[in-house]
């Protein structure tokens, strides 16, 4: 009795333990099982679907482990018996293969879009045949196949899977829905939801890339049902943060514009009956498509009508911005305003701004509590030429932005203390960062600002000063 009490004391501990350290509370779990699963709904068309698999879509966030997404083509369905209606189809053929396990088989002239491989019992569709006719001829220097799947080591170590849906139950896997559980799990209820979302055909092929061998196919249901019901959680921001990037990851993979990720979050929050929680997280994918699109505006140029129309749309993307990039957001509205020659404006933003860092508190989003803007010249392009050559300017790097700002305003303005002062601040500003001991190129955006600064002072002491600093920099990075 002893050693059962001490033995449940010792669990107890270790789930806490697991929960605090490693895999978060269940209520995080929850929630972001709960943003898998919005996102994949958003994605969710006639053609295709995204599914969040593995341990990020359960909810767990590992260190080191990657996204895994599946990618449903529903143009061919699988069938188990060739129907007599339709010659040209997918066969689950489990006769050659090995138990759990199923090859498929396609007809001799069949309109399926990648190369086939011809074997005495048929023609196979072999995965990694699939996955170079995925590919396309032309290298890619991101994506590279691996194993059964496509990886992408740009996008946060992404692992995309394609799959096809078999058309009933197959006959094979019924044994798993009629066994008997002494557990009792999953509960019948969950049977049905899996029953209902049919089986799907992942593909096992071998970790050589250049096997030629016809892919294995494991039979795999989507995780998400198999879990207890949702309910409001509290650490919203601990659960969401780590993948919010993953509905620009599945925009990268499927057919869907970010147009349509934010016509589908919006339509979505106003047509359907959710939960508040479901509703701010698919205002965050609203958010996330909007930073996509006003990264995509180029230029304000043009006639008339059309420069008023493309910089209105920039203005209130930008507006919109600033619930997700808190400072930097409004910064960057300031950086507009000037690019744009509105400098009364400008003062405007930059006084808010100012009284936003010295208080060192900000008007919260109502959306994340955490700042994820990114300054770059080449995701700004609507920006003057005064902003090129910013490569990388993170969040935490606001208050030296929001000084560079102050230059190039009295810059303008043709006040020289005030320019003096606003060279000194960022200068400082940068001394400050290098004492943290930051990596170089966590340092790099902020120096950027200092070499623009005395670019456009025409400080050539300045300037050589700021060089010696950057180098200075990357030698200590080096040590680091």
């Amino acid at each position: 009795m002893q050693h059962e009490l001490e033995l449940k004391e010792v669990s107890v501990s270790l789930y806490k333990y697991m929960c605090e350290k490693v895999v978060g509370s269940e209520n995080v779990v929850r929630y972001r099982r709960l943003y898998c699963k919005l996102n994949d709904e958003i994605f969710d068309d006639s053609s295709s679907a995204i599914i969040s698999s593995g341990s990020k879509a359960e909810g767990l966030d590992l260190t080191g482990s990657d996204y895994d997404i599946m990618f449903l083509a529903k143009n061919w369905l699988v069938y188990e018996t060739k129907p007599n209606d339709d010659e040209d189809v997918i066969v689950l053929d489990t006769d050659n293969a090995l138990p759990g396990f199923a090859l498929l088989k396609v007809s001799d002239n069949t309109a399926f879009p990648c190369p086939t491989t011809v074997t005495s019992n048929g023609n196979y569709i072999a995965n990694v045949d699939y996955l170079k006719f995925i590919l396309g001829t032309e290298d890619d220097i991101f994506c590279s196949i691996h194993g059964p799947s496509l990886s992408n080591s740009a996008l946060h170590d992404t692992d995309l899977v394609f799959c096809f849906k078999c058309h009933t139950w197959p006959t094979i896997a019924k044994n798993w829905l009629l066994r008997y559980r002494l557990s009792e799990w999953p509960p019948q209820d969950v049977i049905y939801n899996v029953v209902d979302h049919g089986v799907l055909v992942v593909p096992i092929g071998s970790k050589s890339p250049s096997s030629d061998a016809p892919s294995l196919c494991d039979f795999r249901r989507t995780p998400i049902f198999i879990s207890k019901p949702l309910q409001r959680l509290p650490e919203f921001e601990k659960a969401v943060l780590p993948i919010q990037s993953l509905s620009t990851l599945t925009m990268f993979f499927s057919d869907n514009t970010a147009d349509s990720l934010c016509t589908s979050s919006i339509y979505s929050i106003y047509h359907k009956y959710l939960p508040r929680t479901a509703r701010k997280m698919l205002t965050i994918m609203f958010l996330q498509g909007n930073t996509t699109i006003l990264s995509s505006i180029d230029s304000l140029n043009g006639k008339n009508k059309c420069r008023y129309l493309r910089r209105k749309e920039c203005l209130s993307r930008i507006l919109i911005n600033t619930f997700n990039e808190n400072i930097s957001g409004w910064l960057l509205l300031a950086a507009f305003f000037y690019s744009t020659e509105e400098y009364n404006k400008m003062s405007y933003i930059l006084q808010f701004s100012s009284c936003v860092l010295s208080l060192k508190k900000s008007k919260k989003s109502r959306i994340s509590l955490i700042d994820y803007g990114v300054f770059t010249s080449e995701r700004n392009q609507f920006l003057n030429a005064d902003f090129t050559d910013i490569e990388r300017c993170l969040s935490h790097q606001s208050l030296a932005l929001f000084y560079f700002l102050q230059f190039l305003y009295n810059r303008k303005h043709g006040n020289s203390v005030a320019i003096q002062s606003a060279l000194k601040l960022l200068k400082q500003t940068i001394e400050d960062d290098s004492d943290k001991s930051m990596h170089f190129l966590w340092l790099l955006g902020t120096y950027q600002f200092l070499e623009k600064a005395s670019e456009l002072s025409y400080d050539i002491d300045r300037d050589a000063m700021c060089f010696l600093q950057m180098v200075n920099v990357n030698k200590m990075s080096e040590k680091i």
